[in-house]
């Protein structure tokens, strides 16, 4: 039996007993783990869901707080699809919430905004 390809070619990946929906969604959350042991990060959530105009379901990839007070939405994507920049409007108009859209740069463990 063939595997399906991902439309997006990203592979999915198990962390800690965790499934991501791709490499970078595990990366970053590696160096969530290492912000949060230094003491950088207070704390962050994974796959949180919120509920959108007409009852549309988002689900954001992180969550993160940090020790500063500061908190971030981040959305961890390869590029931003016209559904992503839809949901990320309804995010702001809904629940006042900006939405960081972060891209995985190479190989690397380094990220930047799309």
């Amino acid at each position: 039996m063939l595997k399906k390809k991902s439309k997006y070619k990203n592979i999915k990946t198990v962390v800690d007993g965790i499934k991501f929906d791709s490499k970078a969604e595990a990366t970053y959350y590696g160096i969530l783990n290492i912000l949060k042991r230094t003491g950088k990060v207070k704390d962050f959530e994974m796959q949180v869901v919120y509920t959108l105009t007409a009852g549309i379901k988002y689900i954001l990839d992180f969550k993160v707080e940090y020790s500063d007070g500061r908190i971030d939405y981040i959305d961890i994507k390869g590029m931003k699809t016209q559904v992503f920049r839809i949901k990320q409007k309804l995010m702001k108009h809904d629940h006042d919430i900006d939405i960081t859209c972060l891209k995985r740069i190479g190989r690397s463990n380094s990220f930047r905004k799309v």
